[in-house]
């Protein structure tokens, strides 16, 4: 525990594979979020709103963490150079539907988002950031969202 504790706040999940369940909760809630802010920025885009203001009036409410923090600004940005690449991402997303059929159940929002990370490594994009999954959206929408030339900063 105390090496542990220099990484972060380690929590006792259970029994042997707890961890690993609970690593691909994680990421299924994770990889359903990435998704949902994705899309959220490609329909105010769409709707031409601005999309620095949407940022600034949505990340102290219900949506804020270090999450939204970290990702909106690099999609505004159009900054996909990987911090966590989506091929990472979709492979745990794999995972969690492989263990969820295991048990007999489905994970449809967790499908989902694998549906759209598939998409991303069909479309040659699943070594890029996350973030980059607003390229989905955008070809869904017939949208850009963000430019290069933004300043968002958090």
């Amino acid at each position: 525990e105390p090496l542990l504790s220099c990484m972060g706040q380690p929590v006792y999940t259970g029994g042997p594979g707890s961890g690993d369940v609970t690593k691909l909760v994680n990421n299924s809630i994770g990889g359903a979020w990435l998704c949902a802010i994705a899309e959220g920025y490609a329909f105010a885009a769409k709707a031409g709103i601005s999309l620095e203001t949407t940022f600034e009036a949505t990340r102290t409410g219900f949506l804020a963490g270090p999450l939204y923090d970290n990702k909106v600004p690099k999609i505004l940005q159009r900054d996909y150079e990987p911090g966590a690449r989506i091929a990472v991402h979709l492979k745990d997303l794999q995972n969690a539907v492989a263990y969820a059929n295991h048990l007999g159940i489905r994970l449809p929002m967790t499908e989902k988002a694998e549906d759209i990370m598939n998409w991303m490594k069909d479309n040659g994009y699943v070594d890029l950031d996350q973030a980059a999954l607003v390229k989905y959206y955008e070809t869904q929408m017939g949208v850009t969202v963000g430019r290069h030339d933004e300043s968002v900063h958090p």
